[in-house]
């Protein structure tokens, strides 16, 4: 099955214009890989369960821009297409119908931080929307960092430099909250808490993840207080290790229909009900009614949604003999012996599966052909659904390592006869793995360029937070409106109209003080600092030729007052400048 590398130096290299138009466009930009899980998830993903992800290759990017009224917005989701081998663009509350609710959250937390900015918020996925890599998991963890970015409660160095202390600072604990708790938001209360908590770690070894027992129906709030637990679970037994390595072969296979989360979310609500309805038998026609109810055993069945949390305890156990088994791979490497147990009880899931929800065909269709094929009975497959398994969309796939490569080949291009839209969405060995945390991957404002950028364009910045990089003639074609400080050809012009030294008597200079005061806007900067001159050494000469004649042009042009301030001594003083509504733009080289 031709297929391109699924992982992002892949997708940057075969598609570079749709990366270079999203950094281009966007001064903040902030990515985290996506998870797989290690056995089915949705339908217990409610649950306090211990949970077993791994990262892959593949990223999502989340960008904003500031917006001129009081609104926020979360626009487009720029998404790589599985099926059609290219990027597509689609509304998110088409992705997320929770789009309002989380606006809401967003905005009462910026409010919390006295943060009176507004923005558009973008996505670059790079997986299929709707797919078994669960993108909102991923978006939120990336929303909670922007904010703490943003409210000056995390520094970006602390993110590029120093991650591993981030990840057990007090700010940490807080970001992956509010990541919880927009998750909360976004799945109708049954949050997927793991996926967005994992999404921070900077591993590529699977980790493992528990929370406190809390009640189905928490408030939002109250989630502050319910402790969460993880470890990467080569850490966790590294005493005891001789390989960090998962000695695996394993895919994540597309059977090819795709669905929404609220569609799932329905399904559930369904089965649950059809569970109780044998509890009401259980109480109603099954015990007798001089039975002592203290002394049956299965009179626990009698409540609601007893049943279905029984069966579904059956996969709590499993996710603990992974864990233990992974462990055991660790702790030996390949012994063929722990591989088999390990494929044989990942298997156990579908089996336990079986009790709640009678599977599609998919995964006996896949046994079938897989056995079919095989070259020799060393070969052991596991397959199990890790979305929804009345429908199948997604299979989590896997073999010894090396000797079944060629038979999965094989048995995808039978079923690709049966299963016309069948892909392979992840392959660990050909795709690789990853071991990024969350990344600050561009900050215009702060002087942090994408590996994405085109350093031929030039930057604009704007005194509105409105920072992108483009073509020159571009830039100036499309920004008339304001105050432009051109520092490519050192010269100023106000609505598009150049000025003359009439108007400012030293434009150089001014380009080079005020463009330094737009990086600081708020705060004081003193002459020390400024680019050696005769003004930066004089306070007078600031005043007169550079602070005054700027101050005097933008209220004869715009009736508003320059709200800037050059205080102290002749030859050690400070400039400040504030905000003001007018548009103060520059242009330069990167």
């Amino acid at each position: 099955m031709q297929r391109i590398e699924m992982n992002t130096k892949s997708l940057q290299k075969h598609f570079p214009d749709v990366y270079r138009d999203f950094f281009a466009k966007n001064d903040l930009v902030v990515s985290g890989c996506f998870s797989m899980s290690w056995g089915p998830g949705w339908v217990w993903h409610r649950s306090d369960y211990v949970r077993v992800k791994s990262k892959i290759p593949l990223k999502c990017f989340i960008w904003i821009k500031k917006r001129k009224d009081t609104y926020i917005n979360i626009d487009n989701v720029i998404f790589y297409d599985l099926s059609k081998k290219k990027f597509e663009v689609c509304e998110f509350e088409k992705i997320n119908w929770e789009k309002e609710k989380i606006i809401l959250e967003v905005s009462k937390i910026l409010k919390e931080h006295s943060f009176v900015w507004w923005f558009d918020i973008n996505f670059l996925s790079e997986t299929t929307r709707w797919h078994s890599f669960w993108f909102s998991w991923v978006s939120w963890s990336l929303i909670a960092t922007w904010i703490y970015l943003l409210t000056w409660q995390v520094d970006k160095d602390v993110l590029i430099k120093d991650y591993k202390n981030f990840l057990t600072s007090e700010v940490f604990k807080k970001i992956a909250l509010l990541s919880w708790k927009l998750d909360l938001i976004s799945t109708y209360w049954n949050t997927s808490w793991h996926g967005a908590l994992n999404v921070f770690f900077d591993t590529k070894s699977p980790t493992y993840l528990y929370t406190e027992k809390f009640d189905q129906n928490i408030e939002i709030d109250d989630v502050d207080n319910i402790k969460r637990f993880y470890q990467i679970i080569s850490e966790k037994f590294k005493e005891s290790a001789i390989t960090s390595s998962i000695i695996i072969d394993y895919w994540i296979i597309f059977s090819g229909i795709s669905t929404d989360t609220k569609r799932v979310e329905e399904f559930k609500q369904w089965h649950i009900k059809k569970h109780d309805s044998y509890a009401d038998f259980t109480k109603n026609e099954l015990l007798e009614k001089e039975s002592d109810i203290e002394k049956i055993a299965f009179w626990k069945y009698t409540d609601d949604n007893s049943i279905y949390k029984s069966l579904s305890e059956t996969i709590g156990i499993i996710w603990i003999k992974i864990i233990y088994l992974f462990k055991k791979i660790l702790t030996h490497w390949y012994e063929q012996e722990i591989v088999e147990k390990f494929i044989d009880t990942v298997n156990q899931y579908r089996y336990a599966i079986s009790l709640i929800e009678k599977q599609n065909s998919f995964a006996d269709d896949f046994i079938f052909y897989f056995n079919k094929n095989k070259i020799n009975n060393e070969e052991k497959l596991w397959i199990v659904p890790i979305y929804w398994w009345k429908l199948g969309w997604w299979y989590l796939v896997s073999t010894k390592p090396d000797i079944s490569r060629g038979t999965i080949e094989k048995t995808l291009q039978d079923l690709k006869n049966i299963y016309p839209n069948i892909e392979i969405e992840y392959c660990s060995y050909f795709d690789g793995e990853a071991n990024e945390g969350v990344m600050v991957e561009q900050f215009i404002s702060k002087w942090l360029y994408s590996s994405y950028v085109d350093k031929n364009k030039f930057l604009f910045q704007s005194n509105k937070w409105d920072n992108y990089i483009g073509d020159y003639s571009e830039i100036m074609e499309k920004e008339q409106n304001g105050l432009l400080f051109d520092m490519i050809n050192n010269k100023i012009y106000l609505n598009g109209e150049r000025l003359t030294s009439r108007d400012i008597p030293s434009q150089n200079t001014t380009i080079e003080v005020v463009t330094r005061l737009l990086e600081h806007i708020g705060e004081e900067l003193s002459n020390k600092e400024l680019p050696n001159s005769s003004y930066a050494s004089n306070k007078n000469e600031m005043l007169g030729k550079i602070i005054l004649p700027l101050m005097k042009l933008i209220e004869e042009r715009f009736g508003e007052q320059l709200p800037l301030v050059c205080k102290w001594s002749i030859n050690d003083f400070y400039i400040k400048m504030w905000d003001v509504n007018i548009k103060i733009w520059a242009i330069k080289r990167i």
